[in-house]
Formats: structure tokens, C-alpha cells, sequence
């Protein structure tokens, strides 16, 4: 219970991580309704960090031809 109350201050206070955010599109498609939910509680830091993975991803696992959009981050 009272980790759960920690997690809760954290996320109010600094909002998500990047990795969290990152492992939730990577597991787990179904949620891509609540994806702009999700980037309205990254701070601009963390958005950066998500966009860079999220690139880093893409090239590492469509190569460096394939386009990537991200007209929506």
C-alpha cells in the first residue's frame, strides 16, 4: 500500500518514464488507443528519450531503409 502511494506522488510529481512508455507500445499494441494519454504525462526530457528508443528500434528491427513516422509524437 504504501508503494503504491509512492508511485502515485512520483507519476503526479515527475510523470512516467520513457521505458515504461517504451515497453508498453513494445508489449503490448492493444493500448494505442491511450498512447496520447500516455505522452501528455511525459515531461519534454522523457518525450525526447521515448522518441530516440522508439528510432532506435525501429532501424534496429526494420533497417535503415524503412520509413519511420512520427508525425504523431
Amino acid at each position: 500500500m504504501v508503494l503504491k502511494e509512492i508511485k502515485e506522488n512520483y507519476l503526479k510529481k515527475y510523470g512516467y518514464k520513457a521505458e515504461d512508455i517504451f515497453n508498453k507500445i513494445i508489449v503490448d499494441s492493444s493500448t494505442f488507443a491511450i498512447y496520447e494519454k500516455l505522452l501528455k504525462k511525459l515531461n519534454h526530457h522523457e518525450k525526447i528519450r521515448l522518441m530516440n528508443m522508439l528510432v532506435d528500434y525501429q532501424l534496429e528491427h526494420y533497417g535503415e531503409n524503412s520509413k519511420v513516422n512520427l508525425k504523431n509524437i
